[in-house]
């Protein structure tokens, strides 16, 4: 998984991309860790879509840019803009169905 360390890399990942998957973590976080795992074993079903990380030490304003005080944190971006958000306890079916649905379109 591609890690972010910037906002600018993140304004980039998802002004390139109309579909992007981030997780959001921490360090020493064991949640964290398996919810990233779930992410590299495949948990976005459509393989066109990026799943990238950033830990929010590396990037403390993220957390206040985009209202993040828990992790994990799966955030879904269409077209700019966040569409789907799941914490902790992550509904990926759900996520998948989000895609789905604006692929579909």
């Amino acid at each position: 998984m591609v890690p972010i360390q910037s906002l600018d890399e993140f304004y980039s990942l998802i002004s390139d991309n109309d579909v992007a998957v981030l997780l959001v973590k921490t360090n020493g976080c064991s949640v964290c860790d398996a919810v990233e795992q779930q992410l590299e074993d495949g948990a976005v079903e459509d393989p066109e879509v990026p799943a990238v990380r950033i830990k929010l030490e590396d990037v403390p304003e993220f957390s206040g840019e985009y209202l993040v005080f828990s992790a994990p944190t799966v955030l879904l971006f269409i077209e700019g803009k966040e569409y789907w958000r799941g914490s902790r306890f992550v509904r990926f079916d759900e996520m998948n169905q989000m895609i789905s649905s604006y692929k579909a379109e």
